[in-house]
């Protein structure tokens, strides 16, 4: 008696980035005055967004894509993308152009390190980066239709700006077919409720011995809003660290990396204790040149820091030292020992001697 063997389910997903909602209606009006003038159906499919990557994969490595995905939002610092007048792909697809392209191709290589082998099917089907951002206005074209459109809206312009904080992972069913797209995930809502987390964590902790738990749970409920997450959840973070990843030191020819070309495994970044490293200096003070800066000097014992901000502007400093400015900035603090001569002659100087 012979079994039925079912086919594993496969899916094709899309990761994109969208612009805010008045220049996404701005856009919308561009492609529907295109579908009026040409007649171009692919005009009215979609909303505005740019594409980062696109992939087939079996729905069983959802979940595991996702997780990887949240990690990588978490150290996703606000990208400026600049949009300036048209572009096309002959002959084909006209699109709005996007000049800022070197974060957007940054942030594309780091997905690719840490993603691409978890979204390769097989060999037939890899996953597709996309280095040269844009924002579709149509696409499959007649001939006709690019020749006129193109013609048209080579000379016309446009300018725009939006700031990309997240991420959204699409995910079409069954991918030979027409059928609708629906959101996996949304990076926005991982920070947002990541932050939210913190803060309680952080509230609770100093109001713990005088509150009881019922004002613990009106607290929750009335100025968070966030559900006690279980030790499952809580797993796939590394707690205490803001960074999640260590991101590629842009002044190093070669780095290692970690990689399942086959997508047969995964693995747990080990939570190292943070390593301190003594390194002689001349001094500890520095003298502020910034005009923006309300002060002279600044007093800075250290390079790195366990606090973990992941928007602090001294973790790119931190690659320097041939570090990643990722997890390395919180668990290498780099200490700088000086002489006592040296802190006297800085004393003298912040006492204006």
């Amino acid at each position: 008696m012979s079994a039925d063997i079912k086919t594993p389910a496969v899916a094709e997903y899309l990761l994109l980035i969208e612009p805010r909602k008045d220049l996404s209606d701005a856009i919308i009006n561009i492609k529907k005055a295109f579908y009026d003038q040409y007649k171009a159906p692919e005009a009215l499919k979609g909303k505005p967004h740019l594409t980062l990557v696109s992939y087939v994969q079996y729905t069983s490595f959802e979940s595991r894509i996702v997780q990887k995905l949240r990690t990588v939002s978490m150290q996703l610092s606000p990208l400026a993308i600049d949009l300036q007048d048209y572009g096309s792909f002959p002959s084909h697809t006209i699109f709005i152009q996007v000049v800022s392209r070197s974060a957007i191709q940054n942030l594309v290589r780091n997905i690719r390190t840490h993603l691409q082998g978890l979204m390769k099917l097989d060999k037939d089907n890899k996953p597709h980066f996309i280095t040269e951002p844009h924002i579709t206005i149509a696409r499959k074209l007649k001939p006709w239709q690019y020749e006129q459109g193109w013609l048209a809206y080579s000379h016309q312009q446009f300018s725009g700006r939006f700031i990309a904080s997240s991420m959204v992972l699409l995910k079409r069913e069954s991918p030979d077919q027409n059928t609708s797209w629906f959101i996996v995930l949304n990076s926005r809502d991982c920070r947002s409720a990541r932050l939210r987390q913190c803060c309680f964590s952080q509230m609770k902790n100093i109001c713990e011995p005088i509150i009881t738990n019922r004002d613990e749970q009106k607290l929750q409920q009335d100025h968070f809003k966030v559900a006690i997450s279980s030790k499952k959840e809580e797993q796939q973070y590394l707690q205490g660290r803001g960074a999640q990843i260590n991101t590629r030191n842009r002044f190093l020819k070669d780095e290692r990396v970690k990689e399942h070309v086959e997508a047969i495994d995964d693995w747990d970044e080990p939570n190292l204790a943070t390593q301190y490293i003594e390194q002689e200096a001349k001094t500890i003070v520095n003298k502020v040149e910034s005009p923006d800066v309300g002060m002279a000097y600044s007093m800075n014992a250290y390079a790195g820091c366990e606090h973990g901000c992941i928007y602090c502007y001294a973790r790119n400093v931190h690659e320097y030292w041939g570090y990643s400015a990722g997890l390395d900035f919180e668990r290498k603090i780099i200490v700088k020992k000086t002489r006592p001569s040296y802190c006297v002659n800085s004393s003298c100087i912040l006492n204006g001697k």
